[in-house]
């Protein structure tokens, strides 16, 4: 077993439950360790199609190469993919930073708990549409019904429109719907390579 969630997620199908809590709290341990070193490191490109697992549900950041690592984690660069994109980045303004990997880590959430982009298959028709309808409204990804609890509150934390408003990683690890679930914090949920 390996490979991607995303590639999980088009074998299988979506992740419920309790495996949907201890994934995200591999993947928000992950990215509080990055977060949190000196200097920090911003991932700027989490997706399905980037985080590992393995047969244990184990779940690793991988593909550093949209990364910036530094003192200063603001950038203007749009780097990632635009559906897992947070509003800022698009707009390209004031810079962001880790706040942005929030956002796109609320998108992967989505994305794990119902196999599909974080606002839907068939939202946006062309790239144009989807970088105004994500960085000019003031709309956030639909969250699925069906999560476990605290489940729907985690996701909005996340996608908050303003960065300011949304948890650091390490804040997303004492909401209620990672609380309890066994973590591997101590032992970086990352991929080394």
């Amino acid at each position: 077993a390996g490979g991607s969630v995303a590639s999980l997620l088009s074998e299988f199908g979506a992740v419920e439950g309790h495996l949907l809590q201890v994934g995200t709290r591999g993947l928000a341990e992950g990215l509080s360790y990055l977060h949190t070193r000196s200097p920090p490191v911003v991932h700027r490109d989490i997706k399905g199609g980037n985080v590992l697992v393995d047969s244990g549900f184990c779940l690793k950041l991988a593909d550093f190469g949209c990364s910036k690592r530094g003192l200063e984690t603001k950038t203007f660069t749009t780097m990632g993919s635009v559906p897992w994109m947070a509003p800022e980045v698009i707009q390209q303004q004031d810079g962001f930073g880790r706040k942005a990997d929030v956002w796109s880590l609320g998108c992967t959430v989505i994305e794990m708990a119902t196999a599909d982009k974080p606002w839907g298959r068939d939202t946006f028709d062309n790239m144009m549409f989807a970088l105004k309808h994500i960085g000019l409204s003031d709309n956030t990804p639909p969250i699925p019904g069906g999560l476990p609890p605290g489940g729907g509150e985690f996701i909005a934390a996340c996608v908050r429109r303003g960065a300011w408003e949304r948890p650091s990683a390490l804040e997303l690890l004492g909401l209620s719907f990672l609380r309890g679930v066994p973590g591997r914090t101590g032992r970086a949920g990352l991929q080394r390579g």
